[in-house]
């Protein structure tokens, strides 16, 4: 199989993971997107398939696996402050608020305007009043 078809199998894959997700459906969602990081995505997708799934993992009380799959994503794309606004979520409910907060707060005071935070605006809005 070539790349370019596994590539599209992937992203084929990551966006029923995103309806079944958007649906409440995580637990269906998330072996689809793990299947869709193996199949492989085009680069600038990773960041939020990551974020999906870590947020599904989130969702469901695994909090460990959604603290590793954050975490890695946190390091892998360090300018990304969408995953560090999601891997804050997931440090609040593990009970480490001091980090969780201490990491909000730095992404609101340095980076107001950021693309990837405005990508996630909604999630964001909605987990701010469900936290």
């Amino acid at each position: 199989m070539s790349v370019s078809k596994t590539t599209f199998k992937g992203y084929k894959n990551y966006q029923k993971a995103l309806k079944l997700d958007s649906e409440g459906k995580e637990l269906e969602a998330i072996p689809i997107y793990e299947l869709a990081l193996e199949q492989g995505l085009p680069e600038n997708e990773i960041p939020n398939l990551l974020i999906c799934l870590g947020s599904s993992y989130r969702v469901i009380k695994n909090y460990q696996k959604s603290l590793e799959i954050l975490e890695t994503a946190s390091q892998k794309y360090p300018d990304n402050l969408a995953v560090k606004t999601f891997l804050a979520m997931t440090l609040f409910d593990c009970k480490n608020f001091q980090k969780a907060t201490s990491l909000l707060l730095e992404i609101v005071a340095t980076n107001p305007t950021d693309q990837n935070l405005q990508n996630f605006q909604k999630a964001i809005e909605f987990y701010s009043q469900n936290i």
